[in-house]
């Protein structure tokens, strides 16, 4: 889909048309010409349904044919161009076809329901000690602090934490 959104820019919008329809490819003009939220991705709209498009452009697509680029069709965001890649009919999925899958959805969630009440349940129960010891600093007189490298740590902490569940 190509978008402009100047309502005056009719003229534009089907001189961007002729060159589509002379061969000219219909995405690298999407992206130079579109202002839409599309253009980084040439126009493309990927699979989309009739009934989650606006009234105006169901009534452009539906008398293209594949391959085929509509007229200017004018939105309230200004003009658009739209090229029909593929049509395809909606199915109904049978439920033998879905149930494997759902089967592994439903014991995936339920495993990670389980997995994160028994997180839970530990971090209730467990007893967490911080235990710290400073290591003291040890200078040695003859040297200076010009001559110490900015790398040497002047001093060491040493942290511990110990986690174990209550009893």
């Amino acid at each position: 889909m190509l978008e402009t959104k100047d309502a005056d820019n009719l003229a534009q919008a089907r001189a961007i048309l002729a060159r589509a329809r002379a061969g000219e490819d219909f995405g690298a003009l999407a992206r130079s010409h579109s202002t839409g939220a599309t253009r980084s991705s040439g126009g493309s709209l990927g699979r989309i349904a009739r009934r989650d498009i606006s009234a105006d452009l169901k009534r452009a697509v539906e008398k293209l044919q594949v391959g085929e680029i509509s007229e200017p069709i004018r939105t309230r965001a200004g003009y658009r161009l739209v090229k029909l890649v593929d049509r395809s009919e909606a199915k109904i999925t049978s439920f033998d076809e879905v149930s494997q899958g759902l089967r592994e959805r439903m014991v995936r969630e339920r495993r990670n329901v389980a997995t994160n009440k028994l997180i839970e349940k530990l971090r209730q129960e467990a007893v967490i000690q911080d235990m710290v010891r400073e290591v003291p600093l040890q200078v040695n007189p003859a040297s200076s602090p010009a001559r110490r490298s900015s790398t040497q740590p002047s001093s060491f902490v040493r942290v511990q934490r110990i986690v174990t569940p209550s009893s």
